[in-house]
């Protein structure tokens, strides 16, 4: 039998390291890119506040509960949250309306010292709003930053 590649290189000994460096730069690129999202994704938020209940109420139409905000984490604004009372939908304003005409959705960035109302039509008296679980969630993860019950103020 004749040995028909005696003495020969398979692969030009510049060409293997260029290919080596190729690979080399692939994987450390691959690598850079899966360990940057490490800190980032869809495994919740950083933002958090707190809120102390300073009234509640109720005129037959809408039910109302008050708070002020202690404190603030994330730079939140009012339109990045949802809140629902009671387990019904509840629309978070900046100050209490006069009528049901005045409910509109609060903007801007969320502070601390900022007063905040929580309206719901479907608590509509002083004496069905205390004992109520106030859930604030933000609103592109859905992860749930407040979890609260109204009282008696």
């Amino acid at each position: 039998m004749k040995n028909i590649v005696a003495g020969k290189d398979a692969v030009s000994p510049i060409i293997a390291v260029i290919i080596t460096v190729a690979i080399t730069f692939v994987l450390s690129g691959g690598m850079y890119a899966w360990i940057s999202n490490f800190g980032s994704g869809d495994g919740g938020t950083n933002v958090v506040f707190s809120l102390d209940q300073s009234g509640h109420g109720g005129n037959g139409t809408i039910g109302w509960v008050n708070y002020t905000v202690n404190a603030v984490g994330g730079h939140p604004g009012y339109e990045d949250i949802t809140a629902t009372l009671g387990g019904s939908p509840a629309t978070i304003m900046t100050s209490f309306p006069q009528s049901m005409s005045e409910v509109i959705n609060a903007s801007g960035e969320i502070n601390c010292g900022n007063e905040v109302c929580i309206i719901t039509t479907h608590y509509k008296s002083a004496s069905q709003l205390p004992g109520l679980r106030l859930n604030i969630r933000h609103e592109s993860s859905n992860t749930l930053i407040l979890s609260i019950s109204t009282n008696y103020s």
